[in-house]
Formats: C-alpha cells, structure tokens, sequence
C-alpha cells in the first residue's frame, strides 16, 4: 500500500520536488561554505522522493540545537507554518488524511533539519530490501540493457548537430542528479566516511574509464550508423571476460570458451566494410572510436566490480559519476567548447536529457547486479541491450541490416545466451 501512495506522491508533484531540493542543494555544496545547508536540502529531497513508510528522527547534540534554533529564526519557521497548513487542509478532506499527515514530517524536518535523520519504518525496510533473493541480480543486469539499448537511440537523436562533448557533459550531469536522488532514497549517503582508501581508487578508475568510453562511443555515435557501432561496442564482452579471469579470478568454462567465438565471429559480421572517399573519411573513422570505446567498457566493468565490493551500489554510482562529471567538463574546457552549450537545440537538448535518464537507469541496474553476479556473466547480459538499440533504430531511423549483419546478430544473441545458462 505505501508503495502505491509513494507512487501517486511522486506524481503529484513529490518528484519535481525533489529534484528543485536536489539541485538546490548542489548549488550550495559548490560554495563550499553552503555545504550544511546542501545537506539540509537533500534531506529535503529524500524525504519528497518517498516519504511513505519514513519518518524523521533526530539525534544531534547541543551543536545542532543552535544550528537548528538559527535555521528557525532566518527561514525554517515559515516553511513549518507552510507545510502545517497544506497538511491540515488535507486532512479535513478525509480521504487526504494519508498525505496531510506526510506534511506533518516536512514540517518536522523544517525545525529540525540539522542532527535528523530519515529513517525507514522496520516493516518497510524489510520489504524493500529483504524480499530480493540470490538471482535477483540477474533481472537487474536485464534492466540494464533495456536502458542501455534505449540510451543508445535518445543519444543519436540528441546528437545530430549538438557536439559529442558537450553532449556527454550535460548527459553525466543528469545522470549525477538521478543516481544522488536514489542514494537518498535508500538512505546510504552518510556511508560515503566509511569508503575505504581502495575501494576509492578503484571507483575513480572506474569512472575514467566509463568517460573514455562515453567520449569514444559517442563521437562514433555520431559519424557512424547505430546497428554498426554498438555491435563493436558489445564486443567488449569478449576482453571482459578474459580480464575477470586474469584479474578476478572467475573461470572460464566449456560453455563459455564455445560462447566467445560465436560474439566474437557475430561482431565480425556485422561492421560493414565500405571504400570511403576522401569526403567519407571521417565517416569511416567511427570504427576507430567504436572499438576504443569497448576497451574502456571492459576496463569499466572490472575495476567497477572491485570498487563496488562493500559500497552500496547506488552509492558507488553517484561516486562515479561525480569522477565522469569532471573529466567531462575538464575536456570540454580544453577544447574551448563551453561557449557550444548555449548553441543546444531545445528538441535536441531534451533527447540528451532523456539519454541521460536512461544511463542512469542503466548504471544503477548494472552495478546492483555486479554487486551480486560474475562481472563474466552481467556484462554478456548487459550487451543484449544490442537488440534494442538494432530494433529502435529500425523503427526511427530506417537503418536496415544487411543478410551478414543479421546472421553476425544472430550469433552475437546465442553466445549471450549461452553465457547466461551457464
């Protein structure tokens, strides 16, 4: 039941709340100075994201006492009187009660924000995170590609004229505010202290990488067709599993020594060899791009898979993403390209945003389920996501596959399965 009344919550306005709280309060991290009244803001955000089944609870000293008697005097007064009102208008509805009362926690937090907490109710705590059980992670490594398949085709879209760099910045900042938006939901992001030093390392590696990837697949993106470069890009599968076996130690099976030759022969198939003109050259360079971008995939999953051990998976991703988001913006300020930021079409601008959603969706899959699984076996899983992106830009922009193209997907398909029912 609470999850229903979450949902509707969400619909009614508590997501677009969240996100103006998230936002809010990364402007004020940025101050440095602001960082208290950051952290105040996203208490805010989690609480609007889902407040049904959480409560808040405070455990500060004399410290937060003051802080909190100072907050009440410069602003927290009039958004409790706010929220207290709203909450007993709903109430007198009768059938608003369930969400006055919610009101009432807002207006809980708005006097005492510093030294509180969000917490779960045990009964709902149990049921969001106990009912998952050992092969649960395989659906997640499933969701993965389903995003990933549809990033594939939102960021072709959002890229026709907009430059990649740019697009691969404001992609990495939404997907900054979408991973940080589900850490405060789960409600692990005072857990970012108990990092340990490796742990650390290898997820900024690992968000180098997945930069150098981006950077790479989505300048092949675009100056080559979609049905030519993500099928180079899945081949990543391949070094993957050879570097979980060197480096992690996952063996390397009958089943999957079969299933190797079949990707690896099925991605032969399908890049298509043309003569280019010197007009085409650049056209033709795609290849280039597309296989450095699956060296970084693999690369990614691997020392993701070490960085994530011990962190909550939501957290590791919002850690990464931070490391992709500067990376990012270090380049486009190289390349002088900040100025280009402005130049963004509006239709195009929402296909980024919307690819960025989707990684994000993606990631967040892809890491639960590296969490719990072999990183030789999601990450097959994970390149299915090739079926929806040859599929969605049939549909959208009439790329069609050649007889060879088609059987290399076919093998493609059958090597990922097998991986799978091994």
């Amino acid at each position: 039941m609470k999850t229903i009344e979450n949902i509707l919550w969400l619909i009614f306005g508590g997501l677009v709340s969240a996100i103006l709280w998230t936002i809010y309060g990364i402007l004020w991290c940025i101050t440095i100075i602001g960082i208290p009244m950051g952290s105040v803001c996203f208490k805010m955000a989690s609480l609007s994201l889902w407040p049904f089944g959480r409560d808040v609870e405070f455990n500060g000293g004399f410290p937060s006492v003051i802080a909190n008697v100072l907050w009440v005097i410069l602003t927290g007064f009039e958004m409790a009187i706010v929220d207290v009102v709203i909450g007993a208008l709903l109430c007198i509805t009768i059938v608003g009660i369930p969400f006055g009362l919610q009101f009432f926690k807002f207006a809980k937090l708005s006097i005492i924000p510093f030294g509180s907490n969000i917490v779960w109710f045990n009964s709902t705590k149990n049921w969001c995170f106990n009912f998952w059980d050992d092969k649960m992670w395989v659906l997640f490594a499933f969701g993965s590609a389903l995003f990933a398949g549809l990033t594939s085709v939102l960021a072709k879209c959002g890229i026709k004229k907009t430059d990649s760099d740019v697009a691969t910045f404001i992609r990495t900042f939404v997907i900054l505010l979408f991973s940080i938006l589900m850490v405060l939901i789960v409600g692990f992001f005072p857990t970012i202290t108990q990092i340990g030093t490796k742990t650390c390392i290898f997820l900024i590696l690992s968000g180098l990488a997945t930069g150098a990837s981006w950077l790479c697949y989505y300048r092949a993106l675009q100056i080559g067709d979609v049905n030519k470069v993500v099928p180079i890009d899945k081949s990543s599968t391949i070094l993957t599993i050879i570097l979980a076996f060197i480096f992690l130690g996952e063996e390397i099976s009958l089943v999957k020594a079969i299933a190797i030759p079949f990707i690896g022969v099925g991605t032969f198939l399908m890049i298509e060899k043309k003569e280019t003109t010197t007009n085409d050259k650049e056209k033709g360079s795609y290849l280039i791009f597309a296989i450095l971008s699956a060296v970084f995939a693999s690369l990614t999953s691997i020392l993701g898979k070490v960085g994530i051990e011990g962190v909550e998976s939501n957290l590791g991703t919002a850690i990464r993403t931070v490391v992709v988001l500067f990376a990012s913006f270090i380049l486009v300020l190289c390349k002088h390209k900040q100025s280009k930021i402005k130049e963004i079409e509006k239709n195009e601008l929402l296909f980024i945003i919307l690819s960025g959603i989707a990684t994000g969706a993606s990631w967040l899959c892809y890491y639960r389920a590296l969490q719990e699984g072999n990183a030789s076996v999601v990450a097959p899983i994970d390149k299915l996501s090739i079926l929806v992106s040859i599929g969605f830009s049939a549909i959208f922009f009439k790329e069609k596959l050649t007889v060879k193209a088609r059987i290399g997907l076919v093998l493609i398909v059958i090597g990922t399965m097998m991986m799978l029912i091994e």
